[in-house]
């Protein structure tokens, strides 16, 4: 039988292009920050939509279905994403803590610029999230990621259950019945990415692959037992000695959330991941989320392959 939780659904009516519409549903989750300390946005984003076209009929819907001052930050994103505006600043002054830091990086080649396709105005921008309850500020990271925990829990057999499909006879049954299993980059978009970065999808634009879900059974159920809500879920393997460029993800209403499941961890940042200006070693068991609106890149420097479960939520 198939994984009960498996079963395709549609996020709306309307066929509301898929860089759009399989995210909205998340904005909610980024706390709002002070408009002015923002860039403006052009003037296409507070113009109504023609509603002869398409996108024009899409904002009309939005706004028959929602008060126009809860979806304000919706329209604009909406009216710029179908301008082809690409919305492109540095936050530095928004991540640093004082004067003196947002001078040093302005100073330098700064990577805390945001660039994005697809953007709602007043999210906040954080390089990367508390996750832990052992944090310095006053952030509650139960409150804003209370899945974390639950998923923490459950590393060792989600570990287990990898380890045990990567095994040769087993990772051939695994190629054989799977769709897509350890797929390079499809697109040209992704080609940053490099040919060392693979992926194995069991959620994408939010529907579940129901063939990879029985194939992972345990890692499938974790994330719904946990109610993570994510718009894709995969597993991630990243090559020895590889590397992704630095690139965006165009999008700031989505962030990005790693839990670290097998990894060649030194201490020396041999296998790290850099977000804006911060850089981190992944660790096992362990589960960071970040903003990748913002540059960043990735680099395995050791000897051993690094595999993550990486949902966006």
């Amino acid at each position: 039988a198939l994984i009960p939780f498996c079963r395709v659904t549609a996020f709306a009516p309307l066929p509301i292009p898929h860089h759009f519409l399989s995210r909205t549903s998340t904005v909610v989750l980024q706390e709002t920050a002070a408009p002015s300390s923002f860039t403006p946005l052009p003037e296409v984003a507070h113009q109504a939509l023609p509603l002869h076209t398409f996108a024009g009929q899409v904002e009309r819907c939005l706004q028959e279905m929602h008060e126009e001052t809860e979806i304000q930050g919706v329209l604009q994103c909406w009216r710029m994403l179908n301008a082809d505006h690409q919305y492109k600043t540095s936050v530095s002054s928004l991540l640093s803590d004082n004067e003196e830091e947002d001078a040093m990086a302005a100073s330098k080649n700064s990577w805390r610029t945001q660039i994005c396709n697809s953007y709602v105005p007043g999210l906040t921008v954080r390089e990367f999230w508390d996750t832990t309850s052992n944090n310095s500020n006053n952030s509650n990271p139960a409150s804003t990621f209370p899945w974390i925990e639950s998923l923490k829990s459950k590393y060792p057999s989600l570990l287990k259950e990898l380890k045990v499909n990567l095994q040769e006879q087993k990772a051939q049954q695994v190629e054989q019945q799977g769709n897509n299993i350890w797929a390079g980059a499809l697109t040209e978009e992704a080609a940053s990415y490099g040919v060392g970065w693979k992926t194995l999808v069991l959620k994408d634009k939010g529907y579940w692959d129901a063939t990879n879900c029985q194939l992972f059974p345990q890692t499938a159920q974790a994330i719904h037992d946990a109610n993570i809500p994510a718009v894709e879920v995969f597993f991630a393997s990243m090559e020895p000695h590889s590397e992704i460029a630095p690139h965006s993800d165009f999008t700031n209403f989505v962030l990005t959330s790693h839990l670290a499941l097998d990894i060649p961890y030194s201490g020396t940042h041999q296998c790290r991941l850099r977000i804006g200006d911060t850089t981190r070693e992944w660790i096992n068991g362990q589960v960071t989320v970040f903003d990748t609106s913002l540059l960043h890149d990735a680099v395995n420097e050791s000897d051993q392959t690094r595999y993550i479960l990486m949902m966006r939520i």
